[in-house]
Order: C-alpha cells, then structure tokens, then sequence
C-alpha cells in the first residue's frame, strides 16, 4: 500500500486490515521515533514502556511490543521523548488503542489514535 511520499509505505498493517476497505483518513510516515507510553488508567500490573515507532501519521501512531500489556480500547499517557521544542518540554498526549495486530507469541503490533494530532 504505497503512501503520496515516494518510496515510503505503510508498514505495521496486518493481512486483515489491508483487505478491509481502506479507512484512513491521511496517509502513513515510515518514522521511528522514541516515546514512553504508560495507561491512563491506574492498573494492578502498572507499566510505563519506552518504545519506538513503526510509522506515525497526523492523528496517530503503530509500534511493536509484548501482547500482553496492550488491549483495544485501552486509554494510553504517550510522551515524546525527543521533542523538536527548543525549551526541553516534552509533549505528552493521550491516545487510544484503536487495532491490537498479533504477530507472534512474544510480539504485536499496536495502533493508537490520538486525542491531540503530533504535528500542528
């Protein structure tokens, strides 16, 4: 699934979803970029995780992590932790766990949509 950005496609889509009809509203930038992602809501297993992203778009993100510690749905605190801001503050947003693509026992995709867009 080729993006408007020559040479750059849509990485972290399962079989599933490419089959389905296309429901993106932008289109999909192959970044990795670093941030901490830790839930909203207080957990009996509480967790924060420094993870890289997959491919980012205006309203959202993909990344790879253990299947055990994401579900649909689930409210996420996301940080960046490089931000391009000159005074050393680090934007934080709050996303939602839209898609949860198993890939293997010890690994999955997850997709996150955001409540604030990354870029203005």
């Amino acid at each position: 699934m080729a993006t408007r950005y020559t040479g750059i496609e849509s990485v972290g889509s399962s079989a599933a979803a490419r089959t389905q009809a296309e429901r993106r509203r932008g289109n999909r930038l192959a970044l990795h970029l670093k941030f901490l992602v830790r839930p909203s809501a207080v957990l009996p297993n509480d967790f924060e995780e420094e993870c890289t992203s997959v491919n980012i778009a205006r309203d959202g993100f993909y990344f790879l992590s253990s299947p055990q510690l994401y579900r649909r749905g689930m409210q996420l605190n996301v940080t960046w932790i490089y931000s391009p801001l000159s005074d050393g503050r680090r934007p934080n947003y709050v996303g939602k766990i839209v898609r949860v693509d198993p890939l293997s026992a010890h690994r999955c995709g997850v997709a996150v949509q955001l409540v604030q867009p990354i870029f203005a």
